[in-house]
């Protein structure tokens, strides 16, 4: 994977590009850093700024990798769009579009979605994944808190801390990486994947927006138990869904990746005929905004 991250002598001819932004409030945090509402002061727009310590090889190289990916999948329509990145001192600060909205996590913690509103957010989010896929590149980390809803009515997939890039017919060969309830089988036991994980997490994921958290969220039971019982495929089925829904989500968790649809195909589900306008699902989410975290 290509690197571009400039070189430190590159960073440093730089005019101190962190003082052509600045920094309004910390909007969100992660393990990897702090998300902050920033200002271009060169010509007034607002943007976020995503701050993250360097200090150690491994992260650096990770995020040499999320700048990546995030340039190549900036044209994406519903991808966070990249604007720049630098480094000063030991902080790498990339600098993205801004979007205003909802987090979805916030949306199916706070709001009983309907299953027509479900298949519209799987529909867009679909996709956006879809295009993602196509350019051998896997997210590894799709779940709601990294799904944006925006005012005018579109997705927005986030936070590529975690993407790689897949060979086409390739797999890739690495440790478990990604969110535990989310975490596809192959995954969790340390073997090879390709962009089929990332249609288990989105199952996961579509289970998610109907309970309002993933399997097992809320069982005192062990992590290791947990990821067990996710690698067996062990997912209670919902009785009050749908047989349409039902079926969608099975074709996403099905235990061999070869088993599992593509993003492309799942479009084609009949799940999906139900979609409406996804600018009603974000009116009726403005219009209970009072009531999301």
């Amino acid at each position: 994977m290509s690197t571009v991250i400039r070189n430190e002598n590159a960073v440093k001819s730089r005019r101190f590009a962190l003082d052509k932004y600045r920094l309004i409030k910390q909007i969100g945090q992660g393990g990897c850093g702090k998300v902050y509402l920033a200002k271009n002061i060169v010509n007034s727009e607002q943007c976020a700024i995503k701050r993250i310590c360097t200090q150690t090889a491994i992260a650096n190289k990770y995020l040499a990798d999320e700048i990546s990916t995030m340039k190549a999948v900036k044209h994406i329509p519903g991808v966070v769009r990249y604007i720049d990145s630098f480094k000063k001192q030991e902080t790498t600060n990339i600098v993205m579009e801004h979007i205003n909205g909802w987090n979805l996590q916030s949306i199916v913690e706070n709001l009983e979605l309907e299953e027509r509103v479900i298949a519209t957010l799987c529909k867009s989010i679909l996709k956006s994944l879809q295009q993602v896929h196509e350019l051998q590149i896997i997210h590894r980390d799709i779940k709601c808190g990294n799904i944006m809803l925006t005012n005018d009515g579109e997705t927005k997939l986030i936070d590529f801390g975690y993407a790689t890039y897949c060979p086409e017919g390739g797999h890739v060969r690495s440790g478990k990486i990604g969110s535990m309830f989310w975490m596809a089988p192959e995954i969790s036991q340390r073997k090879p994947y390709n962009e089929k994980s990332d249609i288990w997490s989105f199952g996961i994921m579509v289970m998610e927006m109907f309970l309002g958290d993933p399997p097992y969220y809320s069982t005192d039971e062990t992590n290791e138990f947990i990821v067990n019982r996710l690698a067996q495929g062990d997912i209670p089925i919902v009785d009050s869904m749908s047989s349409e829904l039902q079926e969608f989500v099975q074709r996403c968790l099905a235990i061999s990746p070869e088993d599992r649809p593509s993003a492309e195909e799942l479009l084609n589900d009949k799940f999906l005929d139900s979609a409406i306008p996804l600018t009603d699902v974000s009116h009726s989410v403005a219009q209970n905004e009072d009531r999301l975290k």
